[in-house]
Order: structure tokens, then sequence, then C-alpha cells
């Protein structure tokens, strides 16, 4: 399933949103910078679910993270909202702007098929596949009310306790073994 995201040209036959989504990172020239690093479009936008406020997230695979933190400061100090966030020894976060955008680099110690936001996203893909376009819409509208993309799933689809766990419990085979355990929420 990473395959399919892992091209970006799927922006591009997609929503006209995405297609500017799509100019806006080739602009940036952050998949260029990073491609050391494996980086990888997660979050809502790929999965269409994305609202006025929502970022792009790049997901990077880094395990010296002083040479990448260098990098992003060299290359995006002077965009509009630059920050540079290192949260320990084995995360950090370049935010910027681009074209009306705010991205966020993500850089983690882990390979990005073990990363919580490509699994989340890959899971959610699978759930919209079943839950269809009414999914899609209940969770936007969840979104629209505050809550954040996994609090939305878990809300919609029913599942109890820590929204960011119970996602990635679902993580492996999809499918048949999503289907068993989702019970939608009568949006």
């Amino acid at each position: 399933m990473f395959s399919y995201f892992n091209d970006l040209n799927y922006l591009l036959k997609t929503t006209p949103f995405n297609k500017q989504v799509y100019k806006s990172i080739r602009d940036s020239k952050v998949m260029v910078l990073c491609r050391a690093y494996s980086p990888f479009l997660a979050g809502t936008i790929p999965i269409e679910i994305n609202i006025e406020s929502s970022d792009l997230d790049i997901i990077c695979e880094c395990y010296d993270l002083d040479p990448f933190d260098e990098l992003m400061a060299q290359s995006y100090k002077h965009f509009l909202g630059f920050r540079l966030i290192k949260n320990n020894d084995h995360l950090s976060v370049c935010q910027f702007m681009c074209m009306n955008f705010k991205f966020e680099v993500f850089a983690q110690a882990k390979p990005i098929q073990e990363q919580n936001a490509p699994v989340h996203m890959l899971v959610e893909y699978e759930l919209l596949k079943l839950g269809g376009q009414k999914s899609k819409a209940g969770i936007k509208s969840l979104k629209k009310q505050g809550l954040k993309t996994e609090p939305a799933f878990c809300e919609y689809f029913n599942f109890p306790g820590d929204s960011y766990n119970e996602l990635l419990k679902l993580k492996g085979p999809q499918g048949e073994h999503l289907a068993r355990v989702i019970h939608f929420n009568p949006f």
C-alpha cells in the first residue's frame, strides 16, 4: 500500500486542491532535498479528508538529526513560519509555509513503515474504503468541529480507548479484519 502513495503523481489524478498540493510540494523542493531520508507524504490530504486547517505532513527516516536540522534550516529559514523543533534525540520537526500551505517535515529514527503517521494514514485509508463517501463526510464534519484526525475516526467508527493506539492495533492485514471490527456511527 505504501507504494501507491510513494509516487506523488496520484495527487494530479484526484482533486483540484490536490493539484495545488502537488505544485506546492514541487516548488518547495522538500521531496528532493529530503530524498536521502525517504520522504513520505502522510496525513489527511493524501486520503482526501483534509479541512481548511490541514497541513502537509512529510515523514522522514533519519538516524542523525543534526545534518537533517542543518539542511532544513539552510533550505527553509527564509520561508514564512519557519520553525525547527527538536523534541528529543529521536525526533525533529521543521515547519514552514509555501504557497499558502503549512508544511511539517518530521524526521524520526525509525523506518517510515513503522512511524505512527504513515501507519495511521494507511489504516484510515482502509477504513474509508469500507465506510465509503459517507464516512469521509462524517469524519470531515467531526474534524471541522475540532477533533483531531485519529479521535474523529475512532468516534465515527465507535472504537473505544485511546484513538492513537486503537488505530495502531488495526495495522497489518487489512480488509476483512477491519470489516469485522468497525461499528459505524449513524452519523
